[in-house]
């Protein structure tokens, strides 16, 4: 058949149509991401670049569908604009960045997971239902957590790398925690929607994780969202409720407690490091940030204690070989101290940090996607723990630090205009079940956030399952709008 002959628009709209039917592609998006956040460098290595084919793949059938048939999927709506806006902002802070070609790649990214979030996943949502999405990607977290138990019973010191924090596969603890977090509030609803024992044992599963990693924040943060949504659907087990939240709460103290003692130090190679917060230093100088004038701060007072605000490196100091001491003088476990649970585990001098920085340029920031290069920028090394990056630990401070005030006001707009109208919703009647669910991830990622720099970073593994809710939220609210 000659190739003028065929019929290119009905082939390509039967392209479109079968990548429609199914939903790998979006478990397997979210997989990669959660595989690539390991500590194996082979497999981190490989999953660098195809994290995002996926999100290609997902915006080329949109674009064909598009060229096929010659308009767009949906009317832009008022968050869309928004996001828009936004997005255009990021791209523009290439011209005043000093990373020009990392900003616009990082906006980049986030431009092309909007694309296949809000553009395709809403249409295949419109055409095939929300549950198929949130399936999806439950999907993706229970395969996580077979990986991380079993990387527990066959490679224990790769699944407990310190103070007997569970890491399982991945390489952060607090990267579970956060993932299992998000995670809780799905898994609970289709353990109460199914009656199938897998997505119980599923459950069980994420909260037996987010219990070994230690992390107190995001077991804060899921509390909130997953206790707000069982209330909600179960009010009349209130006290079977409270009663199970105080029981995660005092297994997770008691772990606390055991883990360190039980399981100091896993990995091999791995050199735990403490260096002591001391709040008064910023008290002395009136609350000023440590004086930033030489390259390198001196070390009792000038750098931020990261010691928590990612995974903890409290059980040993290391000699000045580097070699990891004998554990039986192990210094004691800091997260009990006062002044490593007043400051959040040391977040609190990082925000004043990012405020004193913010201040130099309020209005624009200094470009998007480089948040971890400003304590470089100023000359604080602020990454002298494993796991500590050189992050602010705080979403909305870092989206501010990057494209100045504005900028992070609109985002907290965005997600607070979201919220607020989702609890209305929720106040003045009974929605459905999934809907419910969605608005607990939805407070459990607004929380978490505050307290870690994934919101916008799309190459982490709990943004994309986190935005792909937040559009099936806005979908719902227009769809009942427009009903």
């Amino acid at each position: 058949m000659p190739l003028h002959s065929l019929n290119w628009k009905h082939a390509g709209h039967n392209l479109a149509k079968y990548f429609w039917q199914v939903d790998w592609l979006v478990a397997l998006a979210a997989l990669i991401l959660m595989l690539h956040a390991t500590s194996i460098i082979f497999f981190r290595q490989v999953l660098e670049h195809l994290r995002w084919v996926p999100f290609i793949l997902l915006t080329a059938f949109g674009v064909i569908k598009i060229a096929t048939t010659r308009r767009l999927p949906r009317r832009l709506r008022s968050f869309d604009i928004t996001a828009i806006a936004f997005l255009l902002w990021a791209l523009l802070s290439a011209v005043y960045s000093f990373e020009p070609m990392l900003t616009f790649l990082r906006a980049g990214s986030v431009a092309l997971v909007y694309a296949a979030v809000f553009g395709v996943l809403w249409q295949y949502a419109d055409e095939h239902g929300e549950r198929l999405i949130v399936r999806a990607l439950i999907s993706a977290v229970a395969i996580l957590v077979v990986l991380n138990f079993a990387t527990l019973l066959f490679w224990h010191a790769k699944a407990f790398p310190y103070n007997g924090r569970l890491a399982g596969w991945m390489e952060n603890p607090n990267a579970v925690a956060g993932l299992m977090a998000l995670a809780a509030p799905l898994a609970l609803y289709f353990a109460l929607e199914t009656s199938k024992k897998a997505y119980r044992l599923l459950f069980i599963g994420v909260v037996l994780s987010l219990i070994l990693t230690q992390s107190r924040t995001e077991l804060f943060a899921a509390l909130i969202g997953s206790g707000a949504f069982a209330l909600w659907v179960l009010r009349d087990r209130k006290a079977e409720i409270f009663i199970g939240m105080f029981i995660i709460i005092c297994l997770h103290l008691g772990w606390t407690i055991l883990g360190p003692a039980l399981q100091p130090v896993g990995q091999t190679g791995f050199t735990p490091v403490e260096y002591p917060l001391d709040i008064q230093d910023l008290a002395d100088q009136n609350g000023a940030v440590p004086d930033q004038s030489s390259a390198v701060p001196d070390q009792s007072s000038a750098v931020p204690d990261q010691s928590s605000a990612v995974p903890d490196q409290s059980s040993a100091v290391p000699d000045q070989s580097g070699a990891v001491p004998d554990q039986s003088s192990a210094v004691p476990n800091v997260r009990f101290f006062p002044k490593h649970l007043i400051t959040f585990g040391g977040r609190v001098l990082m925000w004043v940090y990012g405020i004193d920085y913010l201040l130099e340029k309020p209005w624009i920031g200094y470009g998007f996607g480089l948040e971890e290069q400003l304590f470089r920028a100023h000359g604080v090394r602020a990454g002298q723990q494993y796991f500590s990056g050189e992050y602010f630990h705080n979403s909305y401070l870092g989206t501010m630090l990057q494209l100045g005030i504005p900028a992070g006001l609109l985002l907290i707009f965005l997600l607070g205009a979201l919220l607020f109208r989702e609890l209305r919703v929720v106040g003045r009647q009974s929605p459905p079940l999934l809907r419910t669910a969605m608005l607990g991830v939805l407070i459990t990622g607004i929380i978490s956030s505050f307290f870690g720099s994934w919101l916008l970073s799309m190459g982490n593994a709990i943004a994309f399952p986190f935005w792909t809710i937040v559009m099936l939220l806005v979908r719902s609210r227009e769809s009942q709008v427009a009903a």
